[in-house]
């Protein structure tokens, strides 16, 4: 997977990855100079065949998104959202998850954007990601590890920062709007009509 990401990167922008070591670098390249960490998504309805070819064209057919998501540490697991906006991705060693928010755009993959909401911090101590899973309304992330604990984080969907606001309603709120107050809508109680 790796591989198939570098050559993506090499592929679109017509250079082959340059090596660079640092001493304080936990995951050197390997013997081809590839780095883990990339993650690339494909829209698979669009792909024509079976296979995936990497063209020399960077405007390639089928790629939503194409970008690092873990510095110099290969990525274990990826969960997107009900919505299939969020994704969260998770290093080897367990310690950090990423979360992106995916806007693809209809005419070109290189016009699309990868926002990074959010880094969400398991522990120091390693363990393997044997799940994650998301709330139906993108508020609620909850990691699980070998280890039998489940981690649960608050977040948002458009990111930023977490509150009673955000979190104690029966519904997930604009990031600053105040338009259910203004109007008196949280003064009504939710299925009474």
């Amino acid at each position: 997977l790796t591989k198939f990401g570098e050559a993506m990167v090499s592929g679109m922008t017509g250079n082959k990855p340059v090596p660079v070591v640092k001493k304080s670098d936990p995951s050197p390249p390997d013997e081809n100079g590839y780095r883990p960490g990339i993650v690339s998504v494909l829209d698979l309805r669009s792909l024509r065949g079976e296979q995936f070819f990497i063209p020399e064209d960077p405007e390639v057919e089928g790629l939503i998104a194409h970008f690092h998501a873990h510095a110099n540490e290969p990525v274990a697991a990826m969960a997107f959202d009900p919505s299939g906006v969020l994704l969260v991705t998770a290093c080897k060693l367990g310690h950090n998850f990423h979360v992106f928010s995916l806007v693809a755009h209809p005419c070109s993959s290189s016009l699309g954007a990868v926002h990074h909401l959010y880094t969400l911090h398991r522990g120091d101590t390693t363990a393997k990601v044997t799940d994650i899973a998301f709330t139906n309304d993108s508020r609620w992330v909850t990691v699980s590890t070998h280890r039998g604990t489940t981690h649960v984080f608050p977040i948002t969907p458009y990111g930023g920062p977490v509150c009673a606001r955000t979190h104690c309603q029966a519904r997930v709120v604009n990031r600053v709007s105040r338009f259910h107050k203004s109007a008196g809508l949280d003064d009504i109680e939710p299925g009474a009509a």
